[in-house]
């Protein structure tokens, strides 16, 4: 289940010009929670999760807030 949500909030970030980036980290540190942050796709920085601690509530919620600023502007 959580594949499948993966792979939709993957195509949702793609279609706004994000990257979700999930962490490849072995073991937890303080500068890697082991889940995910999202990237601008045309510079690589990183919009939200700097520390790779959203997970996918959260990006869906970073999703959403990210679509209506587009919207706004």
């Amino acid at each position: 289940m959580d594949k499948v949500r993966d792979i939709k909030m993957r195509r949702w970030a793609t279609r706004l010009g994000l990257f979700l980036h999930k962490s490849r980290a072995h073991r937890w540190s303080l500068n890697n929670y082991q889940q995910y942050a999202i990237e601008k796709l045309s510079d690589r920085s990183i919009v939200y999760g700097q520390k790779f601690e959203l997970d996918l509530d959260q990006v869906e919620d970073c999703l959403k807030e990210y679509e209506a600023k587009l919207k706004a502007s």
